[in-house]
């Protein structure tokens, strides 16, 4: 959880180049796709904090409020720097979408830890079909 967030952190420092926005590092994202990378990448940084903190408080309202207000401290915070990096600026729609990543990992690590648990009840109770 650690090392990835520093990846993304230190993403957000490459700066921009050429009229259209493509990354300095010539890999090709556009603006637009750049934008809507932002959900994915805060939907693994959200899944991948929940797993730190299942490991050091039982409550998982406590662990989702920690995640969400985490994570958006941390987009802030991202999109603050982005103002100082060359041909970046800080962007409201950004966050946004920070938040929408973030949100939906949430609920994506919820519903995995459901189907986990539920899979284990069923075995440690014999529910689980056998094959023939």
């Amino acid at each position: 959880a650690i090392t990835y967030t520093a990846v993304l952190f230190l993403l957000s420092l490459v700066p921009m180049a050429g009229p259209t926005g493509e990354l300095s590092l010539r890999i090709g994202l556009t603006p637009g796709v750049q934008n809507i990378l932002h959900i994915p990448l805060y939907g693994l940084l959200a899944v991948l904090w929940l797993r730190v903190a299942n490991g050091h408080t039982a409550h998982k309202n406590k662990q989702i409020l920690l995640v969400l207000s985490g994570g958006c401290v941390f987009g802030v915070a991202n999109e603050l720097v982005q103002a100082f990096v060359p041909g970046r600026y800080a962007d409201l729609q950004d966050v946004l979408l920070n938040v929408v990543g973030l949100v939906m990992g949430v609920v994506f690590f919820m519903w995995v830890e459901r189907m986990k648990s539920s899979f284990l009840r069923d075995v440690v109770c014999g529910r689980i079909p056998k094959h023939s």
